[in-house]
């Protein structure tokens, strides 16, 4: 390997080392509390039941993230992305890019599934926060139409 190629590899390390540590990003369980009997459609439980998950929340445009903000969801063998398609989850309901893993990755059919924050403490999240408790409500969970879902997450911010 010649200097200016062994040069080019460490540069595009320390870019990628540097882009990483800038990511704000908090992990944890929680769990999902179904809303609507309509969720049995797509084999979900009914009303009142509930389904232990794991949560990765990046908020939007703090740090290095992106502006806006993303949540995914962890299930033993899956995985569902909900990417904000403008901004920041609020109060009110707002589409998401939903993006699916079973099997194969997937972007959801149906109806579009809506989110909205019902909580967040702290109300402002910053690159130093330590700790944060989210509560997301999705509308049409899983593309089926009337499926709500609650999500309550406490999340540890992950190490940079």
């Amino acid at each position: 390997m010649n200097i200016k190629t062994f040069l080019f590899a460490v540069l595009c390390m320390c870019l990628s080392t540097a882009a990483h540590a800038q990511t704000v990003e908090f992990r944890g369980g929680g769990v999902m509390k179904f809303q609507k009997n309509a969720c049995t459609q797509d084999g979900w439980p009914g009303q009142g039941g509930s389904e232990s998950i794991n949560v990765r929340y990046r908020p939007g445009g703090v740090g290095g993230n992106e502006r806006n903000d993303r949540f995914v969801v962890y299930f033993p063998f899956s995985s569902m992305d909900f990417g904000m398609v403008n901004g920041k989850f609020t109060n009110a309901f707002k589409n998401t890019n939903s993006v699916y893993q079973f099997s194969k990755a997937f972007e959801q059919t149906g109806p579009i599934t809506k989110a909205r924050r019902v909580g967040l403490t702290p109300a402002t999240v910053k690159a130093s926060t330590p700790f944060v408790r989210i509560r997301v409500q999705l509308r049409n969970f899983s593309g089926v139409q009337g499926c709500d879902v609650l999500i309550d997450a406490p999340l540890y911010k992950r190490p940079s």
